[in-house]
């Protein structure tokens, strides 16, 4: 079992993040658990290819780790993550993530 406090650092500014295969309706796909995050965001290309269901939300402006900038496209609500033996029901906002599937805060 992993604990998230492995991912704090004495320094708040210094985000860290952990990498994990994974599967979302049998597609592998590769999860990022950033300490840094604000909220859980999912690749806009996974959600089309998987004809997952987009609620539509206020859009918002994220800052991605590469400093770019880009906008939410609605929210995925229920998303059922199977890591390992163990699945995860996560609600994620739409974003254009570039090579990340799944991105999650810690909590």
């Amino acid at each position: 079992m992993l604990d998230y406090r492995a991912l704090e650092s004495g320094d708040p500014s210094q985000a860290k993040t952990i990498k994990f295969d994974g599967e979302l309706k049998g597609y592998p796909i590769l999860l990022l658990v950033d300490s840094g995050a604000t909220h859980n965001f999912v690749a806009r290309e996974l959600v089309a290819s998987l004809n997952l269901v987009i609620t539509p939300t206020d859009s918002f402006c994220v800052g991605l780790g590469n400093g770019s900038k880009c906008y939410s496209q609605g929210l995925c609500r229920a998303i059922r993550v199977k890591v390992g033996h163990y699945f995860l029901s996560v609600d994620a906002y739409v974003l254009d993530l570039g090579g990340v599937a799944i991105k999650l805060i810690y909590v």
